[in-house]
């Protein structure tokens, strides 16, 4: 009788135990869900302060690109919304003189090479102006900037010269140091004030 009763605590225990790590699993994730959405929010409320040129949908379609591609791709997603900031002002439509298009200011030639890489290409021809696109391509970019030229400083100089240029002068540079550019200046400037603004997550 005692061997079948310390089965049956045994089992008992077994089963607490991992209902306990199942229904706390669920109420976790459900938190995170919770944070990351008021993030999100945040995001659209500042989107909507810089006068982004997007209907409430769409604004809540750009920061959520933004939000999930910062986590995709390991940037903080205050510093994606300042290079936009330098890059376009939050205007999704723009396009400059050298043809760069959208809220990161692409060059189709460069988007065409990156989509490749994601998961947009053979979906047709590229829109730039759809924020979603210009987001998830612009932030593939920067990432793969950041790991090949260590310094957030200098893969923002990369981001807006072209990484071949930017070697080069980089190249002539003392050892570690970053190139000072008046569009370096300006996305840091940005980012740091986003940084006080905006919450980490």
């Amino acid at each position: 009788m005692r061997k079948y009763r310390k089965r049956y605590f045994s089992v008992l225990s077994c089963l607490v135990v991992i209902f306990l790590v199942f229904s706390i699993v669920p109420g976790s994730e459900a938190g995170a869900g919770k944070a990351e959405e008021a993030v999100i929010q945040k995001v659209v409320q500042h989107l909507k302060d810089k006068k982004a040129d997007l209907g409430d949908r769409d604004l809540w379609i750009a920061a959520d690109a933004i939000w999930r591609e910062s986590q995709d791709r390991n940037v903080d997603y205050r510093l994606i919304l300042a290079l936009i900031e330098v890059e376009s002002n939050y205007q999704h439509d723009v396009v400059s003189p050298d043809g760069s298009r959208g809220f990161m200011q692409l060059k189709p030639s460069t988007a065409r090479v990156i989509a490749k890489k994601t998961d947009l290409s053979g979906n047709g021809p590229l829109n730039l102006f759809d924020p979603r696109v210009n987001i998830k391509i612009g932030v593939y970019f920067l990432s793969q900037l950041m790991t090949e030229f260590k310094t957030v400083r200098k893969a923002l100089y990369a981001y807006n010269v072209g990484p071949h240029r930017a070697k080069r002068n980089i190249a002539k540079l003392p050892l570690h140091k970053d190139p000072q550019s008046p569009f370096t200046r300006r996305v840091m400037l940005a980012f740091q004030n986003n940084l006080s603004t905006l919450p980490a997550f």
